[in-house]
């Protein structure tokens, strides 16, 4: 044994049996990327082409894929008025003796909202059935005695066309009679009177409104692009600002034939059942359509 070389310590031959397994450990790590390197280096072509077959492993972000509608909202704004809607005038001129139903109260169809002074009237209808009861014993009496062949043909005719006549003038005395009550034509709710007990009226005067307001109907224009998408039952949805928290459900009762050629809109009509009359006629609503 040379006695120049001296052996190792145990502590140096630890440290390089490390550092020898670290490196190895490294390159069987990076064995794919040395690989790449070297051959990149060598310039083999079967192997550059396959690397780029492969790759190069560009980062992507996924999700999942899920059914939703692409459907367009329309939105307008429109004006409710009841479905059925009249203000009452008196048939015949003369004084109010009665107003029956206060304003907001609900009315059936035949009940009598107001009444004008009728004493006149009835005077002239009691006339008018005095004047047919003659005309009727007159005719009772022609008959007879054309019977005893006393009277003439002639004269029972002329009996009957004077009992018609004061027939028809009874008919006539009732229509005028019944002309001074104002009676409701429908089902709805009365407003506020426009006259007072004792305010005198003429044919013309508005006496009482009276509101069927268990739909309402409300019209909106809508842009001509949606002409063919929207049909008659279509649902609608609306807000008013007096209820802001509550969306209202309604349907699509008419589309309008015709397209505005100044504003290029169509005119839709939507009903919204008002059951509990939460809403009044005259109330804006914000509407959506899809």
């Amino acid at each position: 044994m040379d006695p120049m070389k001296k052996p190792l310590s145990m502590s140096l031959q630890f440290i390089l049996l490390v550092g020898f397994l670290g490196l190895g450990l490294t390159v069987f790590v990076s064995r794919d990327h040395i690989t790449e390197v070297i051959t990149t280096w060598s310039g083999n072509p079967a192997v550059n082409k396959a690397k780029r077959s492969r790759g190069s492993g560009i980062p992507v972000i996924v999700s999942r894929v899920i059914a939703t509608r692409n459907d367009e909202i329309v939105s307008a704004v429109g004006t409710a008025r009841a479905k059925r809607s009249v203000m009452l005038q008196a048939n015949a001129d003369g004084i109010i003796v009665a107003l029956n139903a206060n304003s907001g109260s609900r009315v059936k169809q035949g009940d009598v909202l107001s009444v004008l002074d009728s004493v006149k009237a009835k005077l002239a209808l009691q006339i008018a059935e005095k004047r047919h009861q003659e005309a009727l014993r007159l005719l009772e009496r022609s008959k007879l005695l054309k019977s005893r062949n006393v009277g003439s043909d002639a004269r029972v005719v002329n009996a009957v066309v004077l009992a018609e006549r004061a027939e028809l003038e009874v008919q006539l005395a009732k229509e005028t009679l019944r002309d001074l009550k104002i009676i409701a034509p429908f089902d709805g709710i009365v407003g506020i009177p426009t006259v007072e007990i004792g305010d005198r009226v003429t044919e013309t005067t508005p006496i009482v409104s009276l509101d069927d307001q268990r739909d309402l109907l409300v019209e909106f224009d809508v842009p001509e692009k949606f002409a063919v998408q929207i049909n008659v039952n279509d649902e609608i949805t609306a807000v008013t600002p007096s209820h802001q928290k509550t969306r209202f459900k309604g349907r699509i009762e008419y589309i309008d034939n015709r397209v505005n050629p100044a504003s290029r809109t169509f005119k839709v009509r939507a009903v919204i059942p008002n059951e509990t009359n939460i809403l009044r006629p005259g109330m804006s609503f914000a509407v959506e359509l899809r």
